[in-house]
Parts: structure tokens; C-alpha cells; sequence
């Protein structure tokens, strides 16, 4: 159970510590991507030209603009941030895929009952009040036995289980004070038969005399 809990902690990390990797790759592209756009310089340039002959020739201006594509460093920024986020992507979903491997049931997903479980499962039906359980109560008796495999697979120490597991039990007589507000009356043995003291034993040597 602590390796298990061990495992999740672990995994619960590397998905925190991807996510904010992500998170920062995402900023670092949104400012290499405004670097870019300020990066590129806007160049107008004005032409003249005269349209006709001598002094009434009129004078034609136009304005035209081109800018530089910016500085390709901004662009291999934001290619590698893709390119790394895409990496942290992919172990970002093997991390949250990855369900820790139960070290009780060794990944089968099955685990087998708590040993002190089994006792109790044994003693419930040995007992006395075994013969009067019926078939109905074998579901809720199911219901009790997960709660007291729970309680003991968590240490035997919850209250909280204890508690909940002595108000299932109280339906199936658990304690004597179940039983009398059940209006149970378990069968007592019969008290073995009192032998009359036979008195002390004699030692038949001390009885025999010398006949002559």
C-alpha cells in the first residue's frame, strides 16, 4: 500500500511538472512571436514624376511600401518551442494514462482478501449464528466483509470504518447486546454431571494381615 501511494505521488508530480513546462513554452512562443512581428521593418519609399512638357508639366508623386520578412532567429524560437511542446505532449498524456500498479495485487487489479478477512468470514459462519443467516443476508454479509477487508488493508486504525462496520454487524447478532435487542437466545451447553465423591482411596496393602 505505501509503495502504491509512492507510485501516484510520483506520477501526480511528473504530470505537475509537465504541465508547467507546457504552460512556460507557451508564453516563451507567444513572445517569440511578437519579437517577430517588431522585428519586421516597414520602408516607404516616394517616386516623382512629371506628367507633360515645360513649366505646365504637372508633377505626379506616389508613395510605395515593403517590409523585411524579420529576423529569422524569432522564427527557429517558435519552431522549437513547437517542437518541444509536441515531445511534452506525448509524455504528458503516457503520464496521465499510466495507472499506478497495485503492489498488493501486482497489476492484476484484483486484490485478495485481507487475512484477517478471512478469519472474520470464518468465525461469522462457524458461529452460532451462522445456521440462522439466510440467503438474503449473504449480500449485505458481502457488504460487512468489504468494509472490514477495507479497515484492515488501511492499517485497522480508522475509526470512522469501525464505527460503520459495528452498525452493519449489529444486524447479524455480533456482540451479546446485538443478540438481546435482537431477541436472540443462543443454545447453552449442558453442564457436564457431578460425580459423587467416591471418598479417599484406600491402599489395599495396609488391609491385608498376617494369617497364622
Amino acid at each position: 500500500m505505501k509503495r502504491q501511494r509512492e507510485a501516484e505521488r510520483l506520477r501526480a508530480r511528473e504530470v505537475l511538472r509537465i504541465t508547467g513546462e507546457l504552460e512556460r513554452l507557451s508564453q516563451l512562443e507567444g513572445d517569440y512571436r511578437d519579437a517577430w512581428e517588431r522585428s519586421k521593418v516597414d520602408r516607404l519609399r516616394r517616386q516623382q514624376s512629371k506628367d507633360g512638357v515645360g513649366e505646365l508639366a504637372a508633377v505626379k508623386s506616389s508613395v510605395t511600401s515593403s517590409s523585411t520578412p524579420g529576423d529569422p532567429r524569432f522564427l527557429a524560437g517558435i519552431r522549437s518551442c513547437v517542437e518541444q511542446r509536441a515531445d511534452l505532449g506525448d509524455l504528458l498524456r503516457k503520464a496521465e494514462a499510466a495507472a499506478p500498479v497495485c503492489a498488493t495485487c501486482g497489476g492484476s487489479g484484483v486484490k485478495p482478501w485481507h487475512r484477517s478477512t478471512r478469519t472474520w468470514w470464518t468465525r461469522i459462519w462457524a458461529s452460532p449464528m451462522g445456521p440462522e443467516f439466510l440467503a438474503a443476508d449473504v449480500d449485505a454479509l458481502h457488504v460487512a466483509a468489504a468494509l472490514v477487508d477495507r479497515f484492515w488493508w488501511e492499517g485497522g486504525a480508522s475509526t470512522k470504518l469501525a464505527a460503520e462496520i459495528r452498525q452493519q454487524l449489529a444486524r447479524f447478532g455480533a456482540t451479546p447486546l446485538d443478540r438481546r435487542r435482537l431477541e436472540w437466545e443462543l443454545e447453552k451447553p449442558e453442564p457436564e454431571a457431578v460425580q459423587a465423591d467416591p471418598g479417599p482411596v484406600v491402599d489395599p496393602r495396609k488391609t491385608m494381615r498376617l494369617v497364622g
